[in-house]
């Protein structure tokens, strides 16, 4: 696919989004990147060029982008989201911007775009978890609202692309804002089929937080004595499986079949394992609203990474803390779409039917052959069918700069974002809230 040539700045804070987008532009289009990211990973796998900016600019660049990391004392990209015509950057980095650079891509969070608003260049965001991811416990109040003005005045003026890359994070947006985004869907950073290979002993593990004996320490016990009771087998964290230092989170372990137990409703993590060909057994929506309702496990999927945000909940929506509708909701991740995994609803009386355990362990033996290059072949065909329609999103964005469309728009006052064209509102409580906030003022935008 033609692309002319496209130069696109990548930003993002995390390794797993950054790999991920940069496989799949640099996969299906003809393009020059840069990669900048919050952190300099260890386990990033694309490199990091210097093409399009100067090493200092570049430098520069990264500098004030670290400012938005989670404990910075001045985060750069909240100023800039409240403050009208604040601009992080210098004379000289902005004019490199606005003449080298195509388009700027911010994936996780989406916010730090904010950085680039005083800037004549096209915008594309591609939401990679919810939309106001970190804005709700870093700055409560008025954080989403001021985001969600940025990314309406945006869009209006035809100068953003945005995208989603799970089916959760799109409904979010769409539920909370009435905003429509462009499936861009996850590829992970393998850029050649996995090979097959000799059968290894299985291994259980829990998918995918390395962290999770610490933060879910509850969670693993209990069901990690229940499925050892029920039948034999013994359920590892990844970092008890871990045997080597190199490779993705999963591919550094002896694990074989993973019980996924999310801490976020989508994870990088997990889709580096399935597209690795691994065997997958999913808890049903209804078992893993009641596993969250006990343990707290799905920490990522409400406003402010809490499990349960009582003032944010509400009866009917994705917040919702009511344990009955919540499976409705959970349907929408990204993991019961998969073929080739195994949904249960019910980890009792493993012993039946037959064995749970046992015939996964039996499938295991033989599916490497097939199902490691079937899987990682599903998630190219997913991202092969929509390089299309993520290619013209990002032309109609970049005709806003090559047709001269570069007035940068006034920033839109608070009352306009509450008056907007949302179908679909939260809840009464967080709507009464939002009209007690709803004054305009100027400072509060960018």
């Amino acid at each position: 696919m033609p692309t002319n040539g496209l130069r696109i700045l990548l930003v993002d804070g995390h390794s797993g989004p950054a790999n991920d987008a940069a496989t799949f532009l640099l996969h299906h289009f003809n393009l020059t990147i840069d990669v900048l990211t919050y952190y300099q990973y260890a386990n990033l796998s694309i490199f990091q060029r210097r093409t399009l900016l100067s090493e200092s600019q570049h430098a520069e660049v990264q500098r004030v982008v670290n400012t938005c990391s989670f404990g910075s004392k001045d985060n750069l990209c909240w100023r800039a989201l409240r403050v009208k015509d604040y601009q992080p950057l210098t004379i000289t980095t902005v004019a490199a911007i606005e003449k080298n650079v195509d388009l700027v891509l911010c994936q996780f969070p989406g916010s730090q775009c904010a950085l680039f608003d005083r800037v004549r260049v096209p915008i594309a965001i591609r939401f990679t978890h919810r939309f106001q991811h970190h804005l709700l416990n870093l700055y409560p109040g008025d954080g989403e609202i001021v985001w969600s003005a940025m990314l309406r005045r945006w869009l209006s003026d035809g100068r953003l692309a945005l995208f989603v890359d799970n089916s959760y994070d799109a409904m979010y947006l769409n539920y909370n804002l009435g905003i429509e985004a462009t499936m861009w869907p996850t590829i992970g950073s393998r850029s050649s089929r996995p090979s097959a290979v000799k059968p290894r002993p299985v291994q259980w593990c829990f998918c995918c937080d390395r962290n999770m004996a610490r933060g879910s320490k509850s969670f693993v016990d209990a069901v990690s004595t229940m499925v050892w009771n029920e039948a034999g087998v013994r359920v590892l964290t990844l970092n008890e499986a871990r045997r080597v230092e190199s490779g993705s989170l999963t591919a550094s372990t002896n694990c074989t079949v993973f019980l996924l137990a999310p801490h976020s409703l989508h994870s990088y993590a997990s889709v580096e394992a399935y597209g690795e060909g691994n065997l997958f057994v999913i808890p049903s929506p209804r078992l893993l609203a009641n596993w969250h309702s006990i343990y707290d496990l799905v920490r990522h999927r409400c406003p402010g990474n809490y499990a349960w945000r009582a003032p944010m909940a509400c009866s009917v929506g994705p917040d919702t803390s009511n344990v009955s509708l919540l499976p409705h909701w959970l349907s929408f991740a990204e993991f019961y779409s998969w073929p080739n995994t195994i949904q249960v609803d019910s980890l009792h009386h493993l012993d039946g039917r037959p064995a749970l355990l046992t015939a996964a362990t039996k499938l295991e033996r033989k599916r490497f052959v097939t199902s490691r290059k079937s899987q990682w072949d599903y998630m190219r065909r997913l991202t092969a069918r929509a390089a299309p329609r993520i290619y013209e999103a990002l032309q109609q964005a970049i005709r806003w700069k090559r047709e001269g469309n570069m007035t940068l728009a006034q920033p839109m006052g608070m009352k306009r974002i509450l008056d907007g064209n949302s179908n679909q509102r939260p809840c009464p409580k967080r709507k009464r809230k939002r009209k007690r906030e709803s004054t305009p003022h100027g400072e509060h935008t960018a």
